[in-house]
């Protein structure tokens, strides 16, 4: 299913099992911010969040889902300028960094309690949907990629690979 809405593009795909994923291009270098929802235990993770985060935290609420999770792909701002935000509306919130991307993050953000810190192949539970860290180096030392695995799977990959090109280093 695909939709928009006046905050942003949306596009909304529903898997067999209820799992959804969300879609926004959001901010001004137009990014994709994603939802993965897991409708069985009502949890939701954001990936790369950016500002302006009303369209999918619009979403969250019309789920009734709530926001767990933060992960995020690597630390350019383009990626995390909505992170400070989402760590100060959801006390109880957990995001999820590579080790090697730390050092362009602020020490409030480093130093908190709520960092899962990640050297790829971990797996972080959106409720009880597994989703797998994938270390890409490339066009960040510490670029993740995030494996949903659903039927069909699906890769959030940050500025691993762009749509019709592939990713840089920078």
């Amino acid at each position: 299913l695909t939709s928009s809405d006046s905050s942003g593009s949306v596009t909304r795909v529903e898997y067999f099992r209820n799992e959804v994923i969300e879609q926004y291009e959001i901010g001004d270098h137009k990014n994709f911010v994603y939802l993965v929802l897991d409708q069985s235990s009502r949890s939701g993770a954001i990936i790369d969040p950016q500002t302006d985060l009303s369209a999918p935290l619009l979403a969250l609420e019309k789920n009734v889902c709530e926001l767990t999770h933060i992960l995020i792909t690597h630390t350019h701002f383009d990626h995390t300028a909505g992170l400070g935000e989402l760590l100060e509306r959801f006390p109880k919130i957990r995001f999820v960094v590579h080790q090697l991307e730390l050092h362009r993050l602020n020490k409030n953000i480093t130093n908190d309690k709520r960092l899962i810190t990640v050297t790829g192949d971990e797996t972080i539970n959106i409720g009880s949907l597994p989703v797998r860290v994938i270390h890409t180096p490339g066009h960040s030392t510490g670029e993740c990629c995030y494996l949903v695995p659903t039927e069909p799977a699906f890769i959030l990959t940050g500025d691993a690979v762009f749509i019709g090109d592939c990713g840089r280093t920078d």
